[in-house]
């Protein structure tokens, strides 16, 4: 996701052009702890969802955008996704000023496709505890994670510098309104899903 690190210059996502704008769940937890499972389950009850990776992507990729990312950040004009992660990997202002490119833009987009659930990995990374009515926060045991994130990447040793670099699992849970554990077999883990969406209301 193009939200790296911890600075968020629109906090208030709740006065978008002086309306009120809230999801009614937003969904986070670490990388391979199964958030897309978790939202795939909702939107096969219903509910419309959307991915803020896949909105920053798109935001990312307009061109007025790559320019002011390029020129900002000293790349290229035809500079790919590694070289931009490279950038601010090892630069923590380039990680702001990208921040401070994205997140306001990206923020607007989500909003603009009007669904009631949203994925955002990195929400209480970027600062955006305000986003919805509810967080949901998905995890799994540490062990878990790693198999996954090293059968995705193939490679075991990039999978642990990920996880090390997230916060952890239990700050992010001890900071949400519901969690899910998909340790457990996945119909266990949708039917746990599809309760706490039915007692949270339809949508």
């Amino acid at each position: 996701m193009y939200f790296f690190g911890r600075f968020c210059p629109w906090r208030d996502t709740q006065t978008c052009g002086g309306g009120t704008l809230r999801f009614r769940i937003a969904v986070t937890g670490g990388v391979a702890q199964g958030k897309s499972t978790v939202v795939a389950t909702l939107a096969s009850i219903g509910w419309r969802t959307v991915s803020a990776d896949e909105v920053a992507r798109q935001v990312a990729s307009a061109s007025d955008v790559r320019h002011e990312i390029a020129e900002t950040l000293a790349l290229p004009l035809d500079y790919d996704r590694a070289e931009l992660r490279a950038r601010v990997a090892e630069d923590p202002d380039a990680r702001l000023s990208l921040n401070s490119i994205l997140h306001f833009r990206t923020v607007q987009a989500l909003f603009a496709c009007h669904a009631d659930v949203v994925e955002v990995p990195l929400l209480f990374e970027a600062g955006l505890l305000t986003l919805a009515d509810e967080v949901w926060t998905v995890w799994c045991s540490p062990e878990n994670q790693l198999l996954r994130l090293a059968a995705r990447l193939g490679d075991s040793i990039q999978a642990r510098q990920w996880v090390a670099a997230q916060l952890p699992s239990p700050v992010k849970v001890a900071l949400s309104d519901w969690d899910v554990n998909t340790d457990h077999a996945p119909e266990s883990v949708a039917a746990l899903v599809v309760a706490r969406a039915k007692g949270t209301a339809t949508p």
